[in-house]
């Protein structure tokens, strides 16, 4: 959940990356995959369920 935390704060993708000490692709499939799960379609989605769940 630290990639999908990260993007509600507004991160971008390479930054995520760069403070996970991760590639910026691996940044985005592990956004990929967490948006599959929670069946949200993109950022502002992920960041909409994140919220609703009280997880930000």
């Amino acid at each position: 959940m630290t990639v999908a935390r990260m993007v509600t704060e507004g991160l971008p993708n390479k930054r995520i990356a760069s403070q996970l000490a991760i590639s910026e692709e691996t940044a985005k499939l592990h956004l990929h995959h967490i948006c599959q799960k929670l069946s949200c379609p993109g950022r502002m989605s992920l960041q909409r369920c994140m919220q609703e769940q009280g997880v930000t």
